[in-house]
């Protein structure tokens, strides 16, 4: 409930001064759990027996009404400034498919080579390839996911991959998208999720298809989303601070 709950906060924190809705869908949980997302005064509060989280993320897509919405696991933490970098990328660079705020250097193994090609071709990108992403950054998302750091990142398959960088405008980005959280126009992001049986799965890689419709999918420069985990460790505590110093 803790981590939920940071997530909510600090989601909400990013859009306090605009007008926004939250869509909320329970999947039967616990009353006290129901009365923590329910103060939250949601503008849509679904209840339901347990239909599983990919089934309610894809039916809180169709319910949106807004024309830019944000799809988040329930476990994430965003910075203060999220929405304003995000929504950057998102209207700077032209034909997004969706813009994340995690890099992270394993993301850039599917679903990126048509973003990578546009910029390639773009005589107004600069781009820069090379191991970009903070290995700290890889290195808190191991620890939030349970992989053992130094056997990921020893696999040479890891070591061959590249990431890459994209300057546009005077906006930087990297090349990839992740699921786990990423901000995108309605209209553009609903037909996949309606063509895929499970919406942020790593099963069915979200980002494929829309690579394969030649829309760029990119991730913020600077982090400003992570990986929570099931537990609040000092390493998230950390950040978080950090963040509201920035801010």
């Amino acid at each position: 409930m803790d981590v939920v709950r940071l997530c909510l906060d600090s989601m909400l924190a990013g859009v306090k001064d605009l007008s926004y809705e939250l869509l909320v869908w329970d999947n039967e949980s616990t009353q006290d759990f129901r009365a923590m997302l329910g103060s939250y005064k949601p503008t849509v509060f679904t209840q339901s027996v347990n239909i599983g989280a990919h089934n309610a993320r894809h039916a809180l897509v169709e319910m949106a009404s807004a024309p830019i919405i944000c799809v988040t696991d329930d476990d994430v933490l965003f910075s203060p400034d999220w929405l304003h970098y995000q929504l950057e990328l998102l209207t700077v660079l032209p034909n997004v498919g969706l813009v994340s705020g995690t890099p992270q250097h394993t993301a850039f193994r599917a679903g990126v080579q048509h973003t990578i090609d546009w910029a390639m071709g773009n005589k107004e990108c600069r781009v820069k390839f090379g191991h970009l992403v903070p290995k700290e950054w890889e290195k808190d998302f191991c620890i939030s996911v349970g992989r053992d750091y130094k056997r990921y990142t020893s696999d040479p398959r890891w070591q061959k991959l590249l990431d890459f960088e994209i300057e546009y405008h005077g906006v930087f980005a990297y090349a990839h998208g992740h699921h786990m959280q990423f901000l995108a126009y309605r209209d553009t992001i609903a037909p996949f999720v309606k063509r895929l049986p499970v919406l942020l799965d790593n099963k069915y890689l979200f980002n494929i298809p829309i690579d394969d419709a030649g829309l760029l999918q990119l991730t913020t420069q600077r982090r400003t989303a992570i990986h929570i985990g099931n537990v609040i460790d000092p390493s998230i505590t950390r950040i978080h601070e950090e963040w509201k110093v920035r801010a």
